[in-house]
């Protein structure tokens, strides 16, 4: 049961992590462009894609992979329209 009880956790755990990084994705993209000029300078736009993408490679499903990365992308290509 206690095996049962920690699977049970660590899904949730796992589920949460996901929710978690798809909610602030779109937050992060635009504080990496911001609406009228930049917020975030070259550097820390650079260190933020690569904390994300370590944290993507994280991510062990690699369906939760690619919605992430959908996201990303979907917000990505929308700062450019």
């Amino acid at each position: 049961m206690d095996e049962t009880d920690n699977e049970s956790k660590q899904e949730q755990h796992k589920l949460t992590e996901v929710q978690t990084l798809m909610l602030w994705l779109p937050l992060l993209c635009r504080a990496s462009n911001g609406t009228d000029v930049l917020v975030l300078s070259i550097d820390g736009k650079a260190e933020l894609e690569r904390v994300l993408e370590a944290t993507i490679e994280m991510l062990e499903e690699e369906k939760d992979q690619e919605k992430v990365l959908s996201l990303w992308l979907h917000h990505l290509l929308k700062q450019t329209e």
